[in-house]
C-alpha cells in the first residue's frame, strides 16, 4: 500500500503555524457591541483610557505622535484613524477584546510608549477567540526587557523600561500569542515555576524578519482531535459559557503552559526555566533576526535539553542534561510525546537499540505506545481536555478498557454519554432543554462547531431521552462522519507539524479506512518532519 507519506512529511511548509484552537466557550462579562468605542475617564481625553472591541475581530493600536512624543494615540481600526491625548494625563489603559480574535499592537516606532519617568500600566483583555498581543519597533536609546508567564493559561506580563527612565508594562489575559519584534537589549523570558515542556524552533517570518518561536509541546493524541477552531463566518452560541475559563489551545496541557511567542530584534535572550523537571527541544536553524545571545537556565529541578540545532550564541546554566546526538533527541522526544517525561540514560541506550533495528523508529514509536504508561497519560489527557480537571484514580481502569483491547472510539463516546460531561453539557450551552443542550456540546466537542438547525433536528428524531444508550450512539455516529476523520488529520498536522494540510490532502487520507487515527500518529510522529522540528 503506497501513502506517498514522504511527499507529506518530508519538508517544511514555508508557512508555518501554531494549533489552532477552537472558539473559545466563554461567558462575556462585558456587553457585546457592534461598534468599537475609545472613551476616557475624565474630561478631555484624560484619566484612565478604555478601548472595547466588538463581537468580530478588532484591531487596536497604541503609538506615540509622530512629530509628538508627548501625544500618545488610540485607534480601534487598525490604525485607520486614531484619538489623541496627553501622554502625561493619561493614568492607565485598558483594552478589552471582547469576542472574535483580536489583536492589540503596541507599536513602538515613534518612540517607547511610555512616560518619560513613571510606569504606564495597559491591560488586555483578549476575552473568546485568537487573540495576540503584537510589539514593533525601534525607538531610540537602550531597552530591557522581560516576558513572565502567568500563573493562569493565556496569561503573561510585559515590562519594557528604558536606560534613562520611564516603562510600560503590559497584563494579557486570554490571549494565544505574542508577537514580539521590538528592538531591545535584553529580553528575559521567565516561564512557569511548574514543569515546562517547551520547544524552540523557527517562527514566521515578520515583515520579512526571521523570528524565533518558543512554544509548548502539544499533546498528540485527543488534544489535536478536539483543537481545531470553527470557521468565523459560523454563528456561534452566544449563550455557550466556558466553565473553567480556559483557552482551547491549551486544552491538554497538564503541565506549566505558556503563552507562544514570536521574537526577534533581541541581542541578548535569557530563557528562565524556573522549579520544576523541564524539557526543551530546540530546531532553531535559522534564528531570530538579530539574536546573538540566547541562554537558557534551568533553574531547580533536574532538566533536559534535546538540542537537534540550537539558535545564535547557545549557552546553558543550570540545565542537568543537553543531549545532542541525533538518536537519543529523538528518543527524548518520543518519550516526551507519549509519555510525559524525559528517558534515563539506561532507556535511551535500550531504545538505541530498537533505533538501529529492523524497525527503526517506527518501533519505537509502535512499541512505546503500546506501554500502559503511555495509555494513561492518553487517557489523562482526554479527561484534562473534556472535563477541564486532572484525574482522580479513574485513568488507570480507562486505561485498562485500551489495552485489554478496547477503541478509543468507544472510550470517547462512553465519556460523552456518561454523567460528568452531561452536567457540563448544561452550564456550556445556555439555551434549549436538557437534551438540546447535550446535543449541541457533544457536536461542538466532536466537530468543533456549531450544530445546524437541520443536524440538531435529525439528531434529536433519533435521540431516545430516557434510553441511557442514546448518547453514546450520537457519539459513535459522529465519530464515523469523514468530517471529523478529516478534522483529525487536520489537528494532527497543526499540534505535531506545526503546519495546515490542504483540505484535499485531508479528505484523502481520511477516507482511507486502512489509517486508523493510532496509524496516522505514529507515521506523523516517526516522519523526518517531526523529527527536524
Amino acid at each position: 500500500m503506497d501513502f506517498s507519506f514522504r511527499s507529506l512529511f518530508g519538508r517544511r511548509a514555508k508557512k508555518q503555524v501554531t494549533a489552532r484552537p477552537r472558539a473559545r466557550l466563554m461567558l462575556e462579562n462585558l456587553e457585546d457591541r457592534t461598534v468599537p468605542s475609545i472613551t476616557f475617564s475624565g474630561a478631555g481625553n484624560t484619566g484612565a483610557a478604555t478601548l472595547t472591541g466588538t463581537a468580530g475581530n478588532d484591531r487596536f493600536v497604541i503609538r506615540l505622535n509622530q512629530n509628538n512624543p508627548g501625544t500618545i494615540e488610540f485607534s480601534d481600526n487598525n490604525g485607520a484613524t486614531f484619538t489623541s491625548a496627553q501622554l502625561s494625563s493619561i493614568t492607565s489603559i485598558t483594552v478589552n477584546g471582547l469576542r472574535g480574535s483580536d489583536t492589540l499592537t503596541i507599536d513602538s516606532n515613534n518612540g517607547l510608549v511610555a512616560p518619560t519617568t513613571g510606569n504606564l500600566a495597559i491591560t488586555f483583555n483578549g476575552g473568546a477567540g485568537f487573540d495576540q498581543l503584537v510589539l514593533r519597533g525601534s525607538p531610540a536609546g537602550t531597552l530591557n526587557e522581560t516576558i513572565t508567564e502567568g500563573s493562569t493559561v493565556g496569561s503573561a506580563t510585559v515590562d519594557v523600561s528604558k536606560a534613562t527612565g520611564g516603562a510600560v508594562t503590559v497584563n494579557a489575559t486570554g490571549i494565544e500569542g505574542i508577537t514580539d519584534t521590538l528592538a531591545v537589549a535584553t529580553l528575559t523570558i521567565n516561564a512557569t515555576d511548574q514543569r515546562n515542556v517547551l520547544q524552540i524552533l523557527n517562527g514566521p517570518s515578520v515583515n520579512g524578519q526571521a523570528t524565533t518561536r518558543i512554544q509548548n509541546i502539544l499533546p498528540s493524541p485527543l488534544s489535536a482531535f478536539l483543537g481545531h477552531e470553527q470557521d468565523e463566518d459560523e454563528d456561534e452560541d452566544e449563550d455557550e459559557v466556558d466553565d473553567n475559563n480556559q483557552g482551547d489551545d491549551f486544552l491538554g496541557l497538564t503541565n506549566g503552559a505558556i503563552v507562544p511567542i514570536n521574537l526577534a530584534n533581541k541581542t541578548q535572550v535569557t530563557l528562565n526555566l524556573l522549579g520544576g523537571d523541564d524539557f526543551v527541544f530546540i530546531a532553531n536553524r535559522t534564528p531570530a533576526a538579530g539574536l546573538t545571545n540566547f541562554t537558557i537556565d534551568g533553574g531547580a529541578g533536574s532538566d533536559l535539553v534535546a538540542n537537534l540545532a540550537g539558535p545564535t550564541g547557545l549557552t546553558f546554566s543550570n540545565v542537568e542534561r543537553v543531549d545532542t546526538n541525533i538518536q537519543d533527541v529523538f528518543i527524548d522526544r518520543i518519550f516526551e510525546q507519549l509519555l510525559e517525561h524525559a528517558p534515563t540514560a539506561e532507556q535511551l541506550a535500550f531504545w538505541r537499540g530498537i533505533l538501529n533495528g529492523p524497525f527503526g523508529r517506527l518501533g519505537v514509536a509502535f512499541f512505546l505506545r503500546q506501554f500502559p504508561e503511555a495509555r494513561i497519560v492518553h487517557v489523562r489527557q482526554l479527561i484534562h481536555n473534556l472535563f477541564g480537571r486532572e484525574t482522580r484514580g479513574e485513568e488507570f481502569a480507562l486505561a485498562n478498557f485500551l489495552i485489554n483491547g478496547g477503541s478509543e472510539q468507544n472510550l470517547l463516546a462512553a465519556l460523552l454519554a456518561g454523567p460528568e460531561f452531561h452536567g457540563r453539557a448544561q452550564r456550556l450551552h445556555g439555551r434549549g432543554d436538557a437534551t438540546e443542550r447535550l446535543l449541541r456540546s457533544i457536536f461542538h466537542v466532536l466537530l468543533g462547531r456549531s450544530v445546524g438547525q437541520g443536524e440538531l433536528n435529525n439528531l434529536r428524531a433519533v435521540f431516545q431521552p430516557n434510553n441511557p444508550l442514546s448518547p453514546v450512539f450520537v457519539a459513535l455516529f459522529l465519530q464515523q462522519l469523514p468530517e471529523l476523520r478529516t478534522r483529525f488529520i487536520q489537528g494532527l498536522f497543526s499540534n505535531l507539524l506545526h503546519r495546515d494540510i490542504d483540505a484535499a490532502t485531508a479528505a484523502l487520507l481520511a477516507s482511507n479506512p486502512a489509517l486508523t487515527r493510532d496509524l496516522l500518529e505514529l507515521l506523523i510522529l516517526t516522519s523526518e518532519e517531526f523529527f527536524q522540528g
